[in-house]
């Protein structure tokens, strides 16, 4: 009951930021975009090891991360030069150590004849254990955006952003071959550090961004963003040193005010 419970007030905290993220557009009559949808494709550019991981790495294996991001926001100060906008931001993370587990120890509890006997056992792996790790998070962005130039179709913009992560949801595993349906619960390695529901600030980054628009219309414009970011906050060690490069595709529902 007690998890049942807890998915649920999981599952609110999406429309609650996004009915604040709509109706914040409210309080600017001059905004052209109603809403701005974002999916960003995020590449590595300077990743250093935690300590652990750069020996790990040196010595056994290959550690290797993916990234991807979708922003969802409104206009909420619009000026003939710049605006100010906020919303609701997602960020994934895939992170995978290759080969990290080669053999396991692991004990088990067996009743015969009435007696309880522990039954201590050595499993060796012919395909190495991967670590596998998840990381889901929703925060807040706030964006500050200055307009380079504009013609009767395109717009050119830069700015500033800011991504506050406040919830995440994080699980990990080990994975291999060797792992079957029929194999004990004990004699496969459990990763200690999930899963995890929680509020907290799990992280925290800023980007500039060249920005270029098309519309070709009053209703809804096109838009290809290029980011330069890097991490201000990380509860995870392996993130906390962290510069990538963006690029988002991006598609805007507007209001048919004209441009100005």
């Amino acid at each position: 009951m007690t998890e049942n419970l807890s998915k649920f007030n999981d599952m609110r905290v999406i429309p609650i930021v996004l009915s604040l993220v709509l109706s914040a557009s409210a309080f600017s009559q001059e905004t052209r975009n109603l809403i701005k949808f974002e999916y960003k494709f995020i590449k590595d550019l300077w990743k250093p090891f935690s300590e652990q991981g750069a020996i790990y790495n040196d010595s056994n294996g290959t550690i290797s991360s993916s990234s991807k991001s979708m922003n969802l926001h409104t206009t909420i100060i619009s000026k003939p030069k710049w605006n100010v906008n906020v919303g609701l931001a997602f960020k994934k993370i895939n992170f995978k150590i290759e080969d990290r587990i080669h053999y396991w120890n692991y004990t088990r509890s067996v009743v015969s004849v009435g007696q309880l006997y522990t039954d201590t056992n050595y499993r060796v792996f012919n395909d190495p254990a991967d670590f596998n790790a998840t990381s889901t998070s929703v925060g807040v962005l706030i964006e500050v955006n200055y307009e380079v130039f504009r013609t009767d179709v395109l717009i050119g913009n830069a700015g500033i952003d800011l991504e506050i992560y406040g919830y995440e949801k994080y699980i990990a595993c080990y994975s291999s071959d060797d792992f079957t349906v029929n194999d004990y619960p004990e004699s496969i390695p459990k990763a200690g550090s999930g899963p995890r529901r929680k509020f907290f600030l799990s992280s925290a980054n800023a980007s500039v961004y060249y920005r270029t628009i098309f519309y070709p219309n009053e209703y809804y414009d096109l838009g290809l963003k290029l980011s330069l970011g890097g991490n201000i906050h990380s509860d995870w060690s392996q993130f906390k040193k962290y510069i990538w490069l963006g690029i988002g595709l991006e598609i805007s529902l507007n209001n048919g005010w004209k441009s100005r």
